[in-house]
């Protein structure tokens, strides 16, 4: 999963999918890309869609021992906004019990103590207060992070929350 941020200048978005696609050759394991802050810039969020995909997606990965579940949010502005949040709500009421563990993976932070970001590091209180209720409430085990460049790693009500960077 590539946690956004994979682009920063004009016209760069085929550059990127080529470099995805030539992976996806040399090793065959999907490549999930979320959308970043950056990859938006120089109004790139048409390109993303037109050649990676939608911006908010959920994927199984089937094991042994059942499935699980991977959903991307799309996060790149700074806010999941209300459509998407309502989504979000809806499909782990309907659908989070038929996976063994849930993941969520999205660009922005929701906690965040490192100040190098300024305000864009972290989504809206109001939001980040109903996703964490959200997430505990529907069992999601783990919450993959990128914006911010550098790891660092909470668990706050049973649930685990990732800064990873961009990968």
């Amino acid at each position: 999963v590539v946690l956004g941020d994979c682009i920063d200048q004009l016209d760069s978005m085929p550059l990127y999918v080529e470099a995805i696609n030539h992976l996806a050759d040399v090793r065959p394991t999907p490549i999930f890309s979320v959308l970043g802050n950056h990859d938006l810039y120089f109004s790139q969020w048409n390109d993303f869609r037109d050649l990676v995909g939608p911006s908010v997606y959920w994927f199984e990965v089937a094991h042994g021992a059942g499935k699980d579940i991977f959903l991307a949010l799309d996060t790149a502005s700074g806010t999941l906004g209300q459509r998407q949040t309502e989504w979000l709500g809806e499909f782990l009421a309907q659908h989070r019990k038929e996976y063994r563990h849930c993941v969520v993976v999205t660009h922005t932070t929701l906690f965040y103590t490192d100040s190098s970001q300024v305000t864009s590091g972290n989504l809206p209180l109001e939001e980040t207060m109903a996703l964490l209720d959200l997430f505990d409430r529907h069992d999601v085990l783990l919450c993959l992070q990128g914006h911010d460049h550098h790891r660092e790693d909470l668990t706050f009500r049973g649930v685990r929350y990732t800064i990873v960077g961009t990968m």
